[in-house]
């Protein structure tokens, strides 16, 4: 064989070898594409998962402040009704004493 000969043989030889790592390269490549493809999938519902859960959180949080809103109406109402019925309640007190104040008077007056 001659020294061309040998040359070719062995480049044809390395040119084999570079086709054979490139294939391992390309599933290589193709795996970690796969695996990026399943992670970004993965993150994206993580994403999407952490934003619903910021939004319930957020509703939450209105509920929350709507009730309070309305237990201290509620708890105003109520204080409010108590007071009117303690006033109620005086005046009507005070009615009848002055009821039987007026009515001992005019015992006396007849008597």
């Amino acid at each position: 064989m001659t020294d061309y000969r040998r040359r070719a043989e062995s480049a044809e030889e390395h040119i084999h070898e570079l086709e054979e790592e490139n294939k391992g390269l390309d599933a290589e490549l193709t795996t970690t594409r796969r695996e990026l493809a399943v992670r970004n999938t993965a993150y994206e519902k993580l994403e999407k998962d952490a934003q619903e859960e910021r939004e319930l959180r957020m509703r939450a949080e209105n509920e929350n402040a709507e009730l309070r809103s309305q237990q201290q109406q509620n708890t105003a109402r109520s204080l409010l009704s108590i007071q009117q019925f303690e006033e109620q309640e005086r005046d009507g007190q005070k009615n009848e004493t002055e009821q039987e104040v007026g009515r001992e008077r005019r015992q006396d007056d007849e008597g």
